[in-house]
């Protein structure tokens, strides 16, 4: 199956906003929040995710090439640290580190970080019929996507992967990028129903093996004002780190593409 760009959007969109790993006592408290968090082992599975794409996809080798410095795990790791230390107060973190330390919010980062991996995207798709189906659960996993704004995020960062990724590939003064990307924006808005479904899906899945008991402990947690911050600064670091990523990519890929035009018209 071929992950598509809303598919992986939705899956790194969830992944990216809460939980797990071991605490070291040496580490500040935000290294200890991104590492705890998932955070860390999540941003890395991104170039594992281009690699698996490039093997089912065959994508060129200059857009693979672009992508694959552009995507800098360290790098955006790094970048991620930096808005959360400025963005979250001292209590804030604590309040997170202390669900994290918790039973259940162990529990559940480590099943968000092994929904990150490139094998889960082939498993979702079946739980997209058992949101059709309604029913208790589901509505749980409806409220837990609304208290950690997983639909949101999704379709902001395909937007502004999208419409970085254009800009920055074809700079050019003979085309409106203005009224480009406001198309490229309507067009992913147009999308809405279907990312979400997308998304309650992933969150149905990786959640699966919860207690109806310990999800509700989870929204109970998720719907906190330190929890709602912290997803909100978490996702928007990530989101910045994406759309510069992609930014640099279409920047490269575009001198590769000017560089082969004018190579052609030069062996005329």
């Amino acid at each position: 199956m071929k992950p598509s760009i809303q598919h992986l959007t939705a899956i790194l969109a969830l992944a990216f906003l809460a939980s797990v790993s071991n605490a070291h006592e040496a580490q500040t408290p935000v290294s200890r929040l991104m590492e705890e968090s998932g955070l860390n082992a999540q941003i890395a599975e991104i170039p594992v995710a281009l690699d698996d794409a490039q093997k089912k996809m065959g994508l060129k080798k200059e857009i693979y090439d672009a992508a694959k410095g552009s995507f800098n795990a360290v790098k955006m790791t790094r970048g991620v640290k930096e808005k959360i230390e400025k963005s979250l107060s001292a209590d804030e973190v604590k309040a997170v580190l202390e669900w994290l330390d918790s039973p259940t919010g162990k529990k559940i980062t480590e099943m968000e970080k092994a929904a990150s991996s490139v094998k889960s995207m082939e498993e979702i798709k079946p739980f997209a019929a058992e949101l059709e189906k309604g029913g208790p659960r589901v509505e749980l996993v409806k409220r837990l996507n609304s208290a950690i704004l997983g639909t949101d995020v999704a379709l902001d960062m395909a937007r502004n992967i999208t419409v970085s990724m254009t800009a920055s590939l074809n700079p050019s003064k003979d085309l409106d990028m203005k009224m480009i990307q406001e198309q490229i924006r309507n067009s992913i808005s147009a999308m809405k129903p279907m990312i979400e479904q997308q998304v309650l899906s992933t969150i149905l899945y990786t959640y699966r093996n919860l207690s109806d008991k310990e999800l509700t402990r989870y929204i109970g947690f998720a719907e906190t004002k330190d929890a709602r911050h912290y997803h909100q600064v978490a996702c928007s670091a990530i989101n910045d780190e994406m759309t510069a990523a992609s930014s640099s990519i279409g920047e490269s890929i575009g001198k590769s593409i000017k560089s082969q035009k004018t190579d052609g018209e030069a062996s005329r």
